[in-house]
């Protein structure tokens, strides 16, 4: 009976608490729904890749791929004017890749029969690699549907046929070993695309269509990494990793202050530090501070290491503000958490779940690419975002100080919200 006792009293302790409670049998179940949403696409399917897209041959033919890219729901397309614009979205982030729809496009469509490629090229964010093996697969795809396509329009089949017998009149002339079995095959095709003309709506062709493209490459994907780097050397890496790194850290210098804070008021602490000839506004700043210390300490280890091992810095300035921003805003974070638990228990439940789901929620577990495509907006909710984004800025994207004021503003809002709250709700005794 005593054993029983025990237990039935640790039990009632912790249902007594709050958010140890909460964090002992809730969230858990959350964390569980919010994954069976996000795999299962929010019922809404997944997010789009977000691509710019810079039609440089300006063809019936190059339009008609672009209307291609902007109607496919894998991809979030936006044209843009020129290769810089689309080149300084890939920079910023706002998008992962740039493809670009080059001269000579539709010439080189047209001559598939004679051994022609179709070329398109991509300039993909250097810290997104994953993505990018997906963008050559979606390209590959869409192009071949361009060719498949081809063959069912017969008055586009006709010029590529008339294009074709052209050019093999230049390269190989009348008598030439392989022009007659060239001749033949030009033949073949064009009453193919007669009949497939005939009977466009039957599926069955379309597949067989499709089957016999497969049987070669006809399409050039051309895939490189931005090069942001002046040098022009490729990026270390750890420029990509340690951002993210970076956010951790800042999150794990949250829960240990959010902790300390609900230990010194269980344990009187504060309650001392209140009758002590230091005002309620000094201590808490001094507290404050510590942690800021601490964060700023923690973000100046991890980018010395990323440089050990081969990052360079883009810019010092940009750099120094992006860590002080960051230290800002998780600084206020950990403030407006600590005040939310009874118990260092409940306080580190709240201190580490939070940070959690802003980390989730923010790309710091699943890419936003691959989530609901909502998240996009939700996660500009994350200060975790809004971290790595300004330390990417000055760490290697090469923001100026006018790119840095969104991400930098962020955070120093969110930290004097959150700081606000936490010092109104804060209970000393």
């Amino acid at each position: 009976m005593g054993v029983l006792a025990i237990a039935m009293n640790d039990i009632r302790l912790l249902l007594r608490d709050k958010a140890a409670a909460f964090f002992t049998f809730l969230f858990p179940l959350l964390f569980a729904m919010f994954f069976t949403f996000v795999f299962r696409g929010g019922g809404g399917g997944g997010g789009a890749m977000k691509v710019a897209v810079l039609d440089e041959d300006g063809t019936r033919g190059s339009a008609r791929l672009v209307s291609e890219i902007e109607a496919d729901s894998a991809l979030k397309a936006r044209r843009v004017a020129d290769s810089l614009e689309g080149r300084n979205l890939v920079r910023r982030g706002e998008v992962t890749a740039l493809i670009i729809v080059p001269r000579g496009f539709s010439e080189a469509a047209d001559s598939m029969f004679t051994g022609g490629q179709i070329p398109l090229e991509a300039v993909v964010d250097p810290s997104r690699g994953a993505e990018a093996a997906m963008l050559t697969g979606k390209l590959t795809e869409l192009a071949f549907r361009q060719m498949s396509s081809a063959f069912t329009d017969r008055s586009r089949m006709q010029e590529m046929l008339e294009g074709s017998r052209r050019r093999l009149a230049t390269v190989a002339p009348e008598g030439e070993p392989g022009r007659e079995a060239f001749t033949k095959f030009l033949d073949g095709a064009d009453a193919l695309s007669q009949e497939l003309s005939r009977r466009s709506g039957d599926e069955s062709t379309n597949d067989a269509t499709s089957s016999d493209t497969a049987a070669f490459n006809p399409v050039n994907v051309k895939v490189s990494t931005l090069a942001i780097d002046k040098t022009g050397k490729p990026r270390s890496s750890a420029d990509f990793a340690f951002p993210q790194g970076i956010a951790w850290g800042l999150m794990g210098s949250v829960v240990g202050f959010a902790s300390s804070i609900a230990s010194e008021r269980r344990r009187g602490t504060l309650v001392r530090l209140a009758i002590s000839p230091l005002t309620r506004g000094q201590i808490l700043a001094g507290k404050a501070l510590g942690c800021f210390v601490t964060c700023v300490l923690v973000q100046v280890l991890l980018l010395a290491v990323a440089m050990a091992m081969g990052s360079q810095v883009g810019s010092w300035p940009m750099l120094a503000l992006a860590v002080f921003c960051a230290a800002a805003g998780f600084v206020g974070m950990a403030m407006g958490l600590a005040p939310f638990a009874d118990s260092e228990e409940g306080a580190a439940g709240i201190a580490r779940a939070v940070p959690m789901v802003l980390a989730m929620i923010g790309g710091g577990t699943i890419p936003l690419a691959f989530m609901p495509p909502f998240f996009e907006t939700l996660s500009s909710a994350s200060p975790f975002k809004w971290a790595i984004v300004a330390v990417e800025g000055g760490l290697w994207r090469g923001f100026t100080l006018r790119e840095m004021l969104v991400p930098c503003g962020i955070l120093l809002g969110v930290g004097a919200v959150c700081f606000a709250i936490g010092v109104r709700r804060l209970r000393w005794e």
